[in-house]
């Protein structure tokens, strides 16, 4: 079993998740440490430590050699699992635990932080704690699609990693045509977006259509409200060859021009939008082009 295969297939964002699962842990751990306290009459800051070193370990071993999941990790649907893609051993739970309370102790201040850089800089996204443990922490859905597949768990990484970020494309088509108002493009390994303006047509004209000047672009718009200022992308939209670009973009830079404005940060960050509007957009040609091209090989 090549479990490298499904730590790409995770990805870094499960760090920022960890990091998120953390802090609820954290805040778990905390206040079943004061809960005791009050409640045993426990007082100083002596007793407070080793009350709270002994509720974390408790914490973990049972909760992740039970499921593999703490309360935090299970919110974040994000679990540790061994070399076999196995909940932990409670050996293997017990050395997570006595890592953490140095390694992501909040109370420790700047550990966590270095602890944070520490893990990044990972192959396989671990801190001390994993290596030491032998675990590793990944994404739950990937982690099912993983084990349901022998063809991802035997694959070598190179071919792996290969087929994996290889941009994709889901499309309903029917007699011959897409029937859908969007497809969905994935690239990345696991992120995906909408592309729309396509329905009606084969993916042989598609492709004739880009050859002859047609193109695929994202457009930006803003919205803003005193101290609240968001900053969107549209879906990828096809561009037909010779046709006006401002129709595809105006809905989007009207928005900017009316709401956009309406905070400090909206000034600055409306001005970009409209740029990258009458600009053309974020070009998305290539990107698309070839999931078609992967997905009508496929076929």
């Amino acid at each position: 079993m090549n479990i490298e295969n499904l730590l790409i297939m995770s990805g870094e964002r499960t760090l920022d998740l960890r990091i998120l699962a953390a802090i609820i842990d954290s805040f778990i751990i905390t206040l079943l440490t004061i809960l005791f306290c009050i409640t045993n009459n426990l007082k100083g800051e002596f007793n407070l430590t080793i009350i709270y070193c002994i509720i974390t370990i408790i914490y973990f071993v049972i909760l992740e050699s039970i499921s593999g999941y703490t309360i935090g990790k299970f919110i974040f649907r994000i679990k540790v699992i061994n070399e076999n893609c196995r909940k932990p051993k409670i050996v293997q739970a017990l050395i997570r635990s006595l890592f953490w309370l140095i390694e992501v102790n909040p109370f420790l201040f700047v550990i966590p932080v270095i602890t944070y850089f520490i893990t990044k800089k990972s192959r396989y996204m671990q801190r001390f704690g994993d290596k030491f443990a032998k675990t590793y922490i990944v994404r739950s859905k990937y982690l099912k699609e993983f084990i349901s597949d022998e063809n991802m768990q035997n694959s070598l990484t190179k071919d792996f990693v290969n087929e994996f970020y290889k941009p994709k494309a889901n499309i309903k088509i029917k007699n011959g045509v897409i029937s859908s108002k969007y497809i969905e493009v994935i690239y990345d390994g696991h992120k995906t977006k909408k592309v729309e303006g396509l329905k009606g047509m084969t993916i042989d004209e598609v492709l004739e259509g880009v050859n002859n000047g047609g193109r695929f672009a994202i457009f930006k718009y803003c919205v803003s409200l005193v101290t609240i200022t968001s900053k969107q992308p549209s879906n990828i939209i096809y561009i037909k060859p010779n046709d006006n670009l401002f129709k595809y973009h105006w809905t989007y830079t009207l928005t900017t021009i009316i709401i956009g404005w309406w905070s400090i940060l909206g000034i600055p960050w409306s001005i970009e939008c409209l740029n990258t509007n009458f600009n053309g957009g974020i070009d998305a040609t290539d990107l698309v082009v070839t999931s078609l091209i992967n997905k009508k090989f496929e076929n």
